[in-house]
């Protein structure tokens, strides 16, 4: 699939209201191929209810949601299931199935009603489970699994649908640092090489900062900022939105923007500080 810089999904002010509860106002927003858009912003401020929009599961209020040019509620099921793979914070699985039985789930969309899979949905299984680090666990039950490694089994799962939109919901919440560089790294490489379009929701600035292209700070449902890491994550941004002291610097080997968060001892004296420092 070639990486051509086109955008494959967007959002087109749009706004949503769980009842009388307005909970996103009038946003806009795009992801191209071979891009990775993260989504950043406090607890309750719209993350996950703006990507429910952009997989379908919701239906905004006012505005639309556009892929591949046309409204969204314009497309069968089966054509969102093979184009927008969704990988929530958490999945739950009620029966015993095996690591290989839940990553073939994801090629359910190409199989029909009473498909079997063919050789080709197990090689591409079998892919996804490499891809993810899950290949050794594919006779396992997955309820025998860390939480970790169920995460990266339902990350697999996504990969499985060869889709050209990859929507994560906080995808490391529960990884170790090791596995969350690993799951960025593939994000990327594959954004990259297959010209996939990310969308994620992270909290952590850091890799935020360090492995998407651009980024949208929301603020209690609507659009803060958005831009690119270096535009988006500046001190006045984030303390605003935030509300809380951080410091902010180029990490010399990334050259990318790296935030530290402050204790309240820190954040005390830089207040008693502040007269002498205007």
């Amino acid at each position: 699939m070639s990486s051509e810089q086109s955008t494959v999904l967007n959002c087109e002010q749009v706004s949503f209201a769980y009842g009388a509860v307005e909970v996103l106002s009038a946003i806009s927003c795009e992801v191209a191929a071979g891009k990775i858009l993260g989504l950043l912003g406090p607890n309750g401020s719209g993350k996950s209810t703006l990507m429910r929009l952009m997989s379908g599961v919701r239906v905004p209020r006012v505005g639309r949601v556009i892929y591949d040019g046309r409204d969204l509620r314009t497309h069968s099921r089966d054509e969102l299931a093979r184009a927008i793979a969704v990988v929530p914070q958490e999945t739950a699985i009620e029966l015993p199935f095996s690591v290989l039985e839940v990553v073939l789930m994801g090629r359910s969309p190409y199989l029909g009603k009473f498909g079997f899979e063919s050789a080709h949905d197990l090689a591409v299984a079998q892919q996804a489970m490499e891809h993810t680090g899950v290949a050794g666990l594919a006779t396992r039950e997955v309820h025998a699994l860390s939480g970790g490694e169920r995460q990266r089994v339902i990350l697999a799962r996504a990969l499985a649908q060869e889709p050209r939109v990859l929507l994560l919901d906080e995808p490391t919440a529960f990884l170790d640092i090791k596995h969350q560089v690993a799951v960025y790294d593939l994000m990327k490489q594959l954004s990259r090489e297959q010209g996939l379009a990310v969308v994620a929701i992270l909290h952590d600035l850091n890799l935020a900062a360090l492995y998407c292209d651009r980024l949208m700070l929301l603020k209690a449902g609507h659009t803060f900022c958005q831009g690119t890491p270096e535009q988006v994550l500046t001190y006045a941004n984030i303390k605003s939105v935030y509300e809380t002291e951080v410091y902010i610097d180029l990490n010399d080997l990334t050259g990318k923007v790296q935030i530290l968060p402050l204790d309240a001892d820190t954040r005390r004296r830089l207040e008693r500080e502040e007269p002498t420092r205007r």
